[in-house]
């Protein structure tokens, strides 16, 4: 009996994208990667020396605009990072993930923000790099959010087939015929396209591809059988599943040309007498 398959909220990697601890999460990141920003333009007035000191500024000498720099890229770099843990899927190639370019161009921008609030606005190269990064993270997010929403229409479809399979398919046994790999390993395991024969309960043979997740030590081979659930209605409509013990061997067993060759030799070394050989023939016979 097959379990029935967790919602999608409770599935691995199928929760929603923007949960209230994800939305927390970048939020910090966004106050740290401002943060960042505001401490490194720091060191740059600090760099400039008293020329550009205003009253309310404290200048500093080399060591002051070390640390300001330093705890600024410090600072920016643990927001990047906060921020690219928060938005990845918790499986590879997870649905529910965001748009990894636009977290990356929004880290910047976020930065960029804070140096120019600390020049009030005023700089014009800031507000130059600030135009020019966010005229390159709208087109960055916009076609990673299409991409992702493409994975996540497929992600549904795929769920719905496999509660659909739990509900009303059977389960046989399928003989891996090809296996081709889609692309390069990541965090040792491999996306494969799979492709299985089966008999389903008419014994008529059919064959299908299935695409999966597999780590690289215990990926399917050529010749491997798995468990295959498939609709009787609609055997098209399969999946492959855990993989099974490989078939014993069976003693291959002699044909009626075989045995008589093998009594004929019998009786020619003389272990067996006319009689006997006879006997045995009809034996033989009586039994095919």
């Amino acid at each position: 009996m097959t379990q029935p398959l967790p919602p999608d909220a409770h599935a691995s990697h199928g929760g929603p994208r923007l949960s209230g601890g994800r939305i927390f999460g970048l939020a910090l990141c966004a106050a740290l990667c401002l943060v960042g920003g505001r401490l490194f333009q720091a060191g740059f007035v600090s760099f400039a020396g008293p020329a550009v000191c205003a009253p309310s500024q404290a200048c500093h000498g080399g060591l002051g605009t070390l640390a300001y720099w330093m705890g600024g890229v410090a600072v920016w770099a643990v927001g990047l990072a906060a921020a690219i843990a928060t938005v990845v899927s918790s499986e590879p190639g997870g649905p529910n993930r965001l748009p990894f370019g636009a977290t990356v161009c929004a880290s910047l921008l976020l930065g960029l923000t804070g140096a120019a609030l600390g020049e009030g606005l005023g700089n014009p190269f800031l507000t130059a790099a600030l135009v020019v990064f966010a005229a390159l993270t709208v087109p960055v997010a916009v076609q990673g959010e299409l991409r992702l929403r493409h994975e996540r229409r497929k992600f549904a479809a795929a769920r719905a087939v496999d509660r659909h399979l739990a509900e009303h398919g059977v389960s046989t046994a399928g003989t891996v015929t090809e296996v081709q790999a889609l692309g390069e390993a990541h965090q040792d395991a491999l996306d494969l396209r799979i492709t299985l024969r089966f008999t389903d309960h008419d014994g008529t043979g059919r064959t299908f591809t299935h695409t999966a997740n597999h780590p690289v030590h215990a990926a399917p081979r050529v010749g491997d059988r798995l468990t295959v659930r498939y609709d009787p209605q609609a055997p098209a409509i399969a999946r492959a599943g855990a993989p099974l013990p490989p078939e014993p061997v069976r003693d291959a067993v002699p044909s009626l040309t075989e045995e008589l060759a093998r009594l004929a030799a019998l009786h020619r070394e003389g272990a067996l007498d006319a009689q006997e050989f006879e006997r045995a023939k009809a034996r033989l016979l009586a039994g095919r």
